[in-house]
């Protein structure tokens, strides 16, 4: 059996349950279903329309995304204690989330510096040198940099 970043549990009408398997990828700064596989849990009953029928996928895809942007959250969180000060060179890591940020706050349409800003603690003039870094440092698609929208 494959192996899984996410196993739920899921209980048909019936009473029996089946893990549900996931995978999940960023892209563009969002997280996306990459694969999922539904299995029985020690019963040998078939998987059929019903059950999949029954099964909310909105509910289920909506925890998993909550959960995977939970856990992007407390990496950023952790990558605030990393930031670095003035004259310290920015790692490519710290440019690879800054970028990650940028795209998520494009897609979205809101202010990419103050996204930048408010994820990193600091101030927008900040956030706005940091994503010239990452910029010139060929983090940020190419694309955006033609497009680059201001904030509300």
């Amino acid at each position: 059996m494959k192996s899984f970043k996410i196993v739920k549990n899921y209980a048909d009408t019936n009473g029996r349950v089946w893990h549900i398997g996931i995978n999940t990828k960023t892209i563009h700064g969002r997280v996306e279903l990459s694969e999922m596989a539904i299995w029985a849990n020690g019963h040998g009953y078939p998987l059929n329309r019903k059950i999949l029928r029954d099964l909310s996928m909105d509910t289920l895809l909506k925890d998993v995304v909550a959960g995977e942007t939970e856990s992007l959250t407390q990496f950023h969180k952790h990558q605030k204690e990393l930031k670095p000060h003035q004259g310290r060179a920015h790692s490519d890591d710290e440019l690879r989330v800054i970028a990650k940020i940028y795209m998520t706050a494009f897609n979205g349409r809101i202010s990419v510096q103050r996204a930048v800003a408010k994820t990193f603690n600091t101030s927008i003039s900040t956030a706005a040198h940091r994503i010239s870094v990452a910029r010139k440092r060929g983090f940020i698609p190419k694309e955006a940099n033609k497009q680059i929208r201001h904030g509300k």
